[in-house]
């Protein structure tokens, strides 16, 4: 209920649990194709929910990588499109238009300070140190994290 109400809070117009059945869940609510899906969590657990959801056509995305190979056939009858995104591929590889980067990051930082962009801070769990760092990762294993955690700077 409360990762709900946070996602709802952020300006989200319909939320399902990521650890359900998200077809199925979506189906209640009259969703049944859906032409854009990006991955932010887990691309393992949600790929097969991903190419069932999404509509001919379609388009999907991941900022995360994969453990397993990722059956890319089954978008294939849809004509679906893949893509990651990664955001130091233009200055790893020294892209053509790697200062497209700098006016992203001033975007952002723009919508951020108008207030159209808000933080997914969630929890600032105290100094950068062995026992929260045990903690954030504890945390962040069981899966149930609500947006971001956040530890502090180094000590001097």
């Amino acid at each position: 209920p409360e990762s709900r109400q946070w996602c709802l809070d952020l300006g989200a117009e319909l939320v399902v649990d990521h650890f359900g059945d998200l077809p199925a869940q979506l189906a209640e609510q009259g969703v049944s194709a859906i032409p854009a899906i990006a991955c932010f969590n887990d691309l393992d657990r949600h790929y097969s929910a991903m190419a069932e959801l999404v509509a001919p056509q379609g388009r999907l995305a991941s900022i995360v990588g994969n453990k397993s190979p990722l059956p890319f056939q089954e978008l294939r009858d849809k004509s679906v499109g893949f893509f990651w995104e990664y955001m130091f591929t233009r200055p790893r590889f020294d892209t053509p238009d790697k200062g497209r980067q700098g006016k992203i990051l001033d975007a952002v930082a723009a919508m951020v300070e108008d207030g159209r962009v808000l933080t997914t801070r969630h929890e600032v769990l105290g100094r950068i140190d062995l026992d929260n760092l045990r903690t954030a990762h504890r945390e962040l294993e069981a899966g149930h994290v609500i947006g971001k955690l956040t530890l502090l700077g180094f000590d001097e």
